[in-house]
């Protein structure tokens, strides 16, 4: 029994000597219980945003126990008394904690700014990062207790706080961009997408420089954060086209498919706008009809108000058809282009037609007659065709200079004429097909080679699509 009331009276000495290392604080007898509470997490998250935690731990420490004490017992319906009691000692060791960080922060106010540059990187997104960060912290408030700093450990201290904000930064804003290069690599873009791949790691060094150079300055950095991703997003989106085609897709192609797909999807972005604007013109003309109606009285202002929304709407009518048979022209492009080997044909966008270039006719020597192996060709000219509801087709015939002049243009003529017939049998009745022969007149290469001839004898077929307009022509032999 002697020792069990020798451990009560040891344990209240020690909280009596405890309490007493803390002023006093006594409550108003007015205080409204649920205010003091909430009023005291506001503060217990002032504490923290002021770096409490590093400057004046143990008391900030307390101070927020004695406040979830006070929380639980008026949760639990205890006595008034030991509420009060539990937010008295909140309100002391806070008061503690408020005078010690006053009179430490002044000392070390460039580690606190160190500080805060780490807790604004997105530290704590990363748990390796963390453990450091904590260790630092302890560091800190051994350092903050310290009559006297040392002003090389302040330094280092300091030091270490930035790097790990930069390191933090870079993490954060780097993350996706250096796991597509990681990616990209395991998906063979050393050997098949070198140049995208050198270009995207570049820019997160760039990056990593930028911001280990500038830190706090977010404006500085940013711009090249933003280039390496988009670097990074390229890469990978190239190293999808090659893995797509089986990795029988080289780099330059397979950006211009990106590149493609990239202006397509901005198209249907635009066009998606312009339908909204067009259904806004709508309504606001509907309103308009109804007010005409309604007010009489304002006949002649409010019908000259119609005619005007009339006009916009046709207007934005106009440009919405525009878009769409333009949206249109993409899509087909882009098919014909996955539709055709190199071997086959070209596909090109000029102007307001769209150019196939067939390389593979296979016309026999001084021939017009369309060989059965080639009408397969023809059939792919013709599903691209109907996608475009095209209002014209011109089939250009083209010879090499072997030969009389005269002879090659006549040539010319009929194997343009026969492949428009089969294009016309196919079936394409809103499509006016026309043909026409230049003989050696359009050459693309020298006919001095044998590879310059062979590029030169080909058909040319152009399509123009329904409800594009006239658009400057390119030079046929040049890509857009």
């Amino acid at each position: 029994m002697f020792k069990n009331l020798l451990k009560v009276v040891t344990i209240s000495l020690f909280i009596f000597s405890c309490a007493s290392s803390v002023k006093k604080v006594s409550l108003p007898a007015d205080t409204n219980i649920k205010t003091a509470i909430a009023e005291g997490d506001v503060a217990i998250q002032k504490a923290y945003s002021n770096q409490w935690d590093v400057l004046a731990q143990d008391e900030l420490n307390k101070s927020s126990s004695y406040l979830k004490k006070a929380k639980q017992a008026d949760r639990d319906g205890k006595d008034q008394a030991k509420v009060v009691e539990h937010l008295e000692m909140y309100q002391a060791y806070y008061n503690e904690a408020q005078s010690m960080g006053a009179s430490r922060s002044a000392r070390v106010s460039g580690l606190l700014a160190a500080r805060e540059t780490a807790l604004a990187s997105g530290i704590h997104q990363d748990s390796k990062e963390n453990k450091e960060f904590a260790k630092l912290d302890s560091d800190f408030r051994d350092l903050a207790a310290d009559s006297k700093i040392d002003a090389k450990d302040y330094a280092e201290l300091q030091k270490k706080y930035l790097n790990l904000a930069a390191a933090a930064k870079k993490n954060t804003a780097l993350a996706t961009a250096r796991k597509q290069i990681e990616e990209a690599r395991n998906n063979r873009a050393s050997q098949n997408a070198p140049s995208s791949l050198n270009m995207a790691e570049l820019d997160v060094k760039s990056a990593e420089n930028m911001i280990d150079a500038n830190q706090g300055n977010v404006e500085t950095y940013q711009p090249s954060i933003d280039k390496a991703n988009r670097s990074a997003a390229l890469l990978a989106a190239v190293v999808a086209e090659q893995k797509r085609a089986n990795f029988n897709l080289d780099e330059g192609s397979a950006k211009r498919l990106v590149q493609q797909k990239g202006m397509i999807a901005k198209m249907d972005a635009d066009l998606a706008a312009q339908k909204a604007m067009l259904s806004n013109s709508r309504s606001e003309y509907i309103a308009a009809q109804i007010a005409l109606e309604n007010s009489k009285q304002e006949g002649d202002e409010k019908e000259k108000q119609l005619t005007e929304k009339e006009t916009q709407l046709a207007a934005q009518g106009k440009l919405l058809s525009q878009a769409e048979a333009d949206q249109k022209f993409q899509t087909a492009l882009e098919t014909a282009r996955k539709q055709f080997s190199t071997r086959e044909a070209d596909v090109y966008r000029q102007g307001d037609k769209l150019l196939i270039r067939l390389k593979t006719v296979g016309f026999a020597t001084g021939a017009a007659t369309l060989p059965d192996t080639s009408k397969s060709i023809l059939d792919k000219v013709t599903s691209v065709a109907k996608q475009l509801s095209p209002k014209e087709i011109m089939v250009e015939g083209h010879t090499d200079s072997v030969g009389a002049a005269n002879v090659n243009d006549e040539l010319s003529k009929k194997r343009a004429d026969t492949v428009a017939t089969y294009l016309k049998e196919q079936g394409m009745p809103k499509a006016e097909i026309q043909s026409v022969g230049f003989g050696f007149q359009k050459p693309l290469a020298s006919n001095k080679s044998k590879e310059g001839r062979a590029q030169n004898r080909r058909v040319d077929i152009w399509i123009t699509p329904e409800g594009m307009q006239k658009a400057p022509v390119q030079d046929s032999s040049k890509t857009e």
